[in-house]
């Protein structure tokens, strides 16, 4: 219980982390849509290729859950990893633009690839998204942030007697426990949802 009392004080705490981060995404979203509707349809070949077999398995319900999974949960891993170097802080404002440029890219690219199918099919994945993918992001990268500036006040000797390691690592491990959670919702119910609504819209 103390590790989660103190991961609700930091989120009180972190707003404008919060909201710097949101903006990061959000910008990156809006840069992959636009570039989407900015590529000519010859560039879409290979990613349409890729997409129709992606909806074949899913109207058969052979998607691979595990690999769902670990490519939703990649671009957290990186941010984690890259809050424990020295020089983590432009690695992880990359990933989390990345994240939101690859979330735009996709969704602009499935409304031109496939019409009125891919906007109801971009729809769940936004649906996703924003209920359970982006809260994760927020969750673990606002974290990582805060981690990554308490190693360099670490390595510069300018902790305060209150701050501690292990109390620190714990609030980064309930962090990513609990993005992780929220990923793991977001893909069941993905891979719940996408069989019917591929076989509804692509009969």
């Amino acid at each position: 219980m103390f590790q989660f009392g103190k991961l609700r004080n930091h989120f009180t705490r972190q707003k404008f982390c919060y909201l710097l981060i949101l903006i990061l995404f959000i910008f990156g979203f809006f840069i992959g849509g636009f570039y989407a509707n900015l590529s000519q349809p010859q560039d879409f070949s290979e990613a349409l290729s890729t997409a129709e077999q992606f909806i074949s398995s899913s109207k058969n319900a052979n998607l691979n859950f595990k690999l769902l999974f670990s490519e939703e949960i990649t671009p957290y891993l990186l941010i984690l990893l890259s809050s424990l170097c020295i020089f983590g802080l432009p690695i992880m404002v990359f990933f989390i633009f990345k994240t939101g440029f690859s979330s735009g890219f996709f969704l602009a690219f499935l409304i031109k690839g496939f019409g009125l199918k891919g906007f109801f099919l971009g729809g769940l994945f936004l649906f996703v998204q924003v209920l359970f993918l982006l809260p994760a992001l927020l969750i673990i990268s606002a974290r990582c942030w805060y981690t990554h500036q308490f190693l360099l006040c670490a390595i510069t000797h300018r902790l305060s007697p209150k701050q501690s390691l292990k109390n620190e690592l714990l609030l980064l491990s309930a962090s990513f426990l609990l993005g992780c959670i929220l990923v793991l919702l977001g893909v069941t119910i993905k891979a719940f949802l996408l069989p019917h609504i591929c076989n509804y819209l692509f009969l």
